[in-house]
């Protein structure tokens, strides 16, 4: 099979048909797919204010790979460490921008 979605459940009918219409019988199960690991965000650009480091970036291609809510941004260097989480934009390929406060 081809064309699955990611993380969607299927249902799957198989029947033996008969001559006799009367020994027809049919056998049902469900199947749910993996879910894809995303692509990662790519075109990925900062400029920086005194007070914030501004992000912005584009998400993965793949549109049912991941149903997140956000997007952790790490900022940091050898001797500081700033974690934000910034909302996410729905869709793939989708300009996302996030600002990380990094005032001291």
């Amino acid at each position: 099979l081809t064309g699955l979605q990611s993380n969607t459940t299927y249902y799957v009918e198989v029947c033996e048909y008969c001559r006799n219409r009367a020994a027809n019988s049919c056998g049902n199960a469900t199947n749910t797919t993996h879910l894809l690991a995303p692509d990662a965000p790519w075109n990925i650009h900062v400029r920086r204010t005194p007070e914030a480091a501004l992000i912005s970036f584009t998400s993965g291609m793949e549109s049912g790979d991941c149903h997140s809510a956000g997007w952790a941004i790490d900022y940091l260097n050898e001797t500081w460490h700033q974690l934000d989480v910034c909302p996410r934009s729905h869709g793939a390929g989708m300009e996302q921008q996030c600002s990380v406060d990094i005032a001291q």
